[in-house]
């Protein structure tokens, strides 16, 4: 029974723990104009620029993210947005999920609170945007 009661524990925090900090397809397709939600997309620039983005995204590569976060003077400058508080909802994607993920990790570990990432990331997008 007491193992029962901790796997079970172990169970929800390991799955549903994980659930919070994603997006699904609806909920980007809603936030993806919304000014006060950042889009990072964490792809290469020549990936960006190949394929396109999700709505008003900025584009971080992967490598650059913790950099990019802890950067307050600069951020502005090269991003055309002042750094996003640890209290702003950041929302990462790539192409599979994976890049956005571990900036999601990298993301968490700074700070942000309201960090999340879209597993489904672009190739999920660009296949149900085509479908519309």
């Amino acid at each position: 029974m007491m193992i029962r009661k901790v796997f079970s524990a172990y169970f929800n925090r390991a799955i549903f723990g994980k659930m919070r900090n994603t997006v699904n397809f609806d909920e980007i397709k809603a936030m993806a104009n919304d000014p006060s939600v950042w889009i990072v997309d964490v792809r290469n620039p020549d990936e960006v620029f190949s394929t396109g983005g999700i709505g008003n995204c900025i584009n971080i590569p992967a490598t650059n993210v913790s950099e990019a976060l802890k950067d307050h003077e600069s951020f502005k400058d090269k991003f055309g947005r002042a750094v996003p508080t640890h209290e702003d909802t950041v929302i990462f994607y790539c192409r599979s999920g994976k890049r956005a993920q571990k900036a999601w990790e990298d993301a968490n570990a700074l700070g942000f609170q309201n960090a999340k990432y879209y597993p489904g990331s672009y190739l999920e997008w660009s296949s149900k945007q085509s479908e519309n």
